[in-house]
């Protein structure tokens, strides 16, 4: 059986426990690189959640210009160290409950494909997702270089996965593509695709996901029945 389904995931508070920490080390990063404090830590006012979107945008509302070379630069290489040094912490950057479990049960079932799609720096990725143990060899992926939208990270991410499965499987598109995020802005962009999306969150993060139209929410991938259950249930349900 070829793959015809493509389920999608996002890395930050998704796969990897980071969202807390990534964010310290993003705005330490400010500081130390360009001098910027008092950062707005509400990413989903930002016009696009991504590294790239959020850095360009916090200096065009400091600076009143576009962000130039070196000063992103700069940004990224203060983020790789505090990334490193955050690293040293117990659980930093551990896998979500259930994560390892759930991606070895879709990569050996013939029926599903598997991508990433991050906001995060492809390096700054590579990292966290390194740190948690996940294995994620081989898997297309886009990151925030492909933005600086959301829209066009997981459009990035499609793209590469129908191009691997056409050179390994002769599958030219997947009959239903399901997104995995625990941000409002994951549920936005899939909506704004036409892709159902499930939510990961607990308490008032799960409340937010379902209002903003998340197929299903869960906590992690404890029950890997029940996510792959879900999974199932919005890809039928867009088919439908």
């Amino acid at each position: 059986m070829a793959p015809h389904k493509l389920v999608i995931f996002d890395v930050d508070g998704t796969l990897v426990w980071s969202y807390q920490l990534e964010g310290d080390c993003f705005v330490a990063a400010f500081d130390d690189a360009l001098g910027i404090t008092g950062i707005d830590r509400d990413w989903a006012r930002y016009d696009h959640v991504t590294d790239p979107g959020i850095a360009a945008q916090i200096i065009r509302e400091r600076k009143g210009r576009e962000p130039r070379a070196g000063e992103l630069a700069r940004l990224q290489a203060a983020f790789r160290v505090r990334l490193a040094e955050a690293a040293g912490r117990d659980g930093a950057f551990a896998a979500i409950h259930g994560a390892a479990r759930l991606i070895a049960a879709l990569r050996a079932r013939a029926d599903w494909a598997l991508a990433l799609a991050t906001g995060a720096w492809r390096e700054a990725a590579l990292f966290k997702i390194g740190r948690s143990g996940l294995d994620v060899h081989g898997l297309p992926a886009a990151y925030g270089e492909d933005g600086p939208s959301r829209q066009g990270i997981v459009s990035a991410a499609i793209a590469r996965a129908r191009a691997q499965a056409r050179a390994q499987a002769g599958v030219d598109e997947f009959g239903h593509i399901v997104c995995v995020g625990d941000g409002v802005w994951d549920v936005q962009t899939a909506t704004s695709l036409g892709l159902p999306c499930i939510g990961i969150g607990t308490g008032e993060q799960a409340a937010r996901l379902a209002a903003a139209g998340a197929a299903q929410v869960v906590a992690d991938y404890t029950d890997l029945e029940a996510i792959l259950n879900a999974l199932e249930d919005a890809a039928a349900a867009v088919s439908g």
